[in-house]
């Protein structure tokens, strides 16, 4: 039994030395890490500042050896893939490498700017590379998306009516409220409805160019664009408010001064509570 025993062995360690064990996932030889290797800990880092914010970007970084101390080597690229070193139009965007000490695996760089390099309402792409390593470029390589606000103000108030406050609070007075605000951008048609019932959330925000109704936000693959409605149908569930693109579902009448919406209330992780009809009813003519 005993010399069974060993030939068993013997088979088994010719077997684990003459193959190439490679853990699921991986392809090609595997390295050993190195204090120099750090990722971002995002793939992507969409910043909007209003006028009146910070213009600047907090961008984490960590590594898995931490046993020397470390400068980071970020370059900033534009939507091609082109350093923008030698761009003049961002001159004055300034990136101060994150700094590791001797066991600190967790850092932080940051990206400084000048508002007026960008124009309201428009989305600037850009990517941050990591200095290049033996590391994948999925975490080495950042998406940056910069986008500088509207310049924002009350413009008046409107009446909302809306059977999801009856639905969801079982009181029949929460059907109409009154005194709801609306912000409007400095001139240009483009508005925002606040939530009356959760504190800064934007309920609604739309534009009325030649009184088109349009969406400020980018719609989904179904047409539709989504806000958090301030509200949870259960702990960790919160309940999202879906409006479609289609004229038939989102309409704004110019003689009634109201917008109308077939709104679509979701739960993400569960599904969907149906859609209600909901009104707005504006003071002031838009």
């Amino acid at each position: 039994m005993k010399k069974i025993f060993n030939i068993l062995m013997l088979a088994a360690v010719v077997a684990l030395t003459s193959c190439n064990y490679e853990p699921e996932g991986w392809h090609g030889t595997i390295f050993e890490g190195k204090p120099s290797e750090v990722v971002f800990d995002q793939s992507s880092i969409n910043f909007a500042f209003a006028p009146d914010e910070s213009t600047v970007i907090e961008i984490p970084v960590s590594r898995g050896i931490a046993t020397e101390t470390y400068t980071t080597n970020i370059q900033i690229l534009d939507a091609n893939g082109e350093s923008i070193s030698a761009n003049p139009d961002y001159a004055l965007m300034v990136l101060e490498q994150a700094k590791f000490e001797v066991d600190q695996y967790e850092a932080v760089a940051t990206l400084t700017f000048d508002r007026r390099q960008f124009t309201a309402g428009k989305k600037v792409g850009f990517y941050l590379q990591m200095e290049p390593t033996q590391i994948d470029d999925d975490v080495t390589l950042c998406a940056l998306t910069i986008l500088r606000d509207y310049t924002w103000s009350e413009y008046c108030t409107c009446t909302m009516t809306s059977y999801f406050y009856v639905w969801y609070t079982g009181v029949d007075s929460y059907y109409t409220t009154t005194d709801v605000v609306v912000l409007k951008t400095e001139g240009s048609p483009m508005y925002k409805i606040l939530d009356p019932y959760s504190d800064g959330n934007i309920l609604f925000e739309f534009s009325l160019f030649d009184g088109t109704l349009g969406f400020l936000a980018e719609p989904d693959s179904y047409g539709d664009v989504g806000y958090y409605s301030g509200l949870d149908y259960a702990a960790g569930y919160p309940i999202v408010r879906y409006f479609n693109v289609d004229p038939k579902s989102t309409v704004y009448d110019a003689e009634s001064n109201t917008l109308y919406s077939s709104t679509l209330f979701y739960v993400p992780g569960l599904g969907s509570l149906g859609s209600m009809n909901e009104s707005w009813s504006f003071d002031k003519p838009l």
